[in-house]
């Protein structure tokens, strides 16, 4: 049993995420059968999480909202992409 006062209004999902972009289709997913893999856009940030490297990774063809924070293990067919980010972190100090 719950108390009356405990209960709210249904909301349409709609009202409550208009602002985010809907996806249209899916970006098509990089790698064999074996192994998935999806399209780094750009590095976003960079953090010590536990004493390991980790990147905020923007993927291509998603909005920023699913942006994820991997492990350099994850990102090994981005090294170019990341070698720019630490290079641009460089230049900034």
């Amino acid at each position: 049993m719950f108390h009356v006062s405990k209960l709210k209004k249904h909301i349409e999902p709609d009202e409550i995420f208009e602002s985010r972009e809907e996806l249209q289709s899916l970006p098509e997913i990089v790698g064999d059968d074996q192994h998935e893999e999806y399209e780094v856009e750009w590095i976003v940030d960079k953090q010590l999480h536990y004493r390991k490297v980790q990147y905020l990774v923007k993927w291509k063809g998603y909005p920023d909202y699913e942006n994820t924070w991997e492990p350099l293990s994850n990102l090994s067919n981005a090294s170019d992409i990341i070698k720019e980010y630490d290079m641009s972190l460089n230049d900034k100090n």
